[in-house]
């Protein structure tokens, strides 16, 4: 469950990132200054754009993940002191 919060986060985090990353070089180079880089409408470009992001691993982690629909599922059980996951035959 750890696994799939990361990947979404990362995934939305990810515009976010990019273009803070680009503004940081630009104004190392001594471009864009005074300029208000996070206005509104990058914002929402860069919400739409991690929103996407997140969609598109949801559906990755839908159609790679699992097992077949016709297999059998094994429940989680205990046995000699483990924990045995469930998986799917």
């Amino acid at each position: 469950m750890i696994r799939i919060i990361l990947v979404n986060v990362i995934a939305f985090s990810l515009p976010f990132i990019l273009y803070g990353s680009y503004i940081w070089l630009q104004r190392m180079r001594g471009r864009q200054q005074g300029k208000d880089v996070f206005g509104g409408r990058v914002v929402f470009l860069l919400v739409a754009i991690g929103l996407v992001l997140v969609i598109a691993g949801f559906l990755s982690l839908a159609s790679f993940e699992g097992g077949s629909p016709d297999g059998v599922y094994v429940p989680p059980r205990y046995e000699d002191g483990l924990i045995i996951p469930g998986r799917i035959e």
